[in-house]
């Protein structure tokens, strides 16, 4: 993930190729910018210009 605590677009569109979702980047929509804190955040991924799915990120702080 991103080394600056962010959690931006390209992040997340790496994230779903790993299980063999292939987004580009600029389809994940992200209207309040970069992921910032721990915890669930939804976000829309356009899959089509006339469908956009919602989904559940889940940002987990680093162990110890």
């Amino acid at each position: 993930m991103c080394s600056s605590d962010l959690f931006p677009s390209h992040d997340i569109a790496e994230a779903l190729a790993k299980k063999s979702f292939q987004i580009e980047k600029a389809a994940v929509r992200m209207p309040t910018g970069p992921l910032k804190v721990v915890g669930d955040h939804p976000v829309a991924v356009a899959v089509h210009t006339d469908v956009v799915v919602d989904i559940n990120i889940r940002v987990i702080g680093e162990q110890a």
